[in-house]
């Protein structure tokens, strides 16, 4: 029997212990009918905010954070749009010891190319056409980051989509 949560892919029968995008949920067997149910063991809140919400609410609420020059990216930044002004250019490093499914968004709002670049261990999972891919593509562009996988705590793989170049 295979568990669907909404905006989530089917988890099938391997949802105890499953984590999804900084949430974890277990599945438990229903007393009262032959049907188990899924019970979420940790809150999904945006960085900064109290607030429970779905995951796919996240950026719509999100806060703002204006960087000027470079940015290192740090458990602040979880949840958060990452506005990078610099009109010169920029760079985005990514930690290694984000956890699977901890995301921000980064958009280009100066006139300077902005590269992002992976500290330590960390690396990027990119589809063989964008493999070449280091940078938002132009101004006003957008991109989303998110941790894919991260095996040892130290070794986070991350992915990106949006207006890569």
């Amino acid at each position: 029997m295979g568990y669907n949560f909404p905006n989530a892919p089917n988890i099938g029968q391997i949802a105890h212990g499953f984590v999804w995008d900084g949430a974890a949920w277990i599945v438990s067997a229903s007393s009262s009918s032959t049907l188990d149910f899924l019970t979420k063991t940790t809150p999904i809140a945006a960085i900064g905010s109290d607030i429970e919400q779905p995951i796919p609410n996240w950026l719509a609420g999100a806060p703002i954070i204006d960087v000027i020059d470079d940015c290192v990216i740090e458990p602040r930044h979880r949840g958060a749009w990452v506005h990078m002004l610099n009109d010169v250019g920029s760079v985005i490093l990514l930690p290694d010891d984000w956890a699977p499914g901890m995301a921000f968004g980064a958009r280009q709002i100066g006139f300077g190319p902005v590269v992002w670049q992976v500290a330590g261990g960390a690396s990027m999972q990119l589809p063989f056409t964008k493999a070449a891919h280091v940078g938002i593509s132009e101004q006003f562009e957008e991109v989303i980051f998110r941790v894919i996988t991260n095996v040892g705590g130290h070794a986070a793989a991350w992915g990106v989509s949006g207006g890569t170049s």
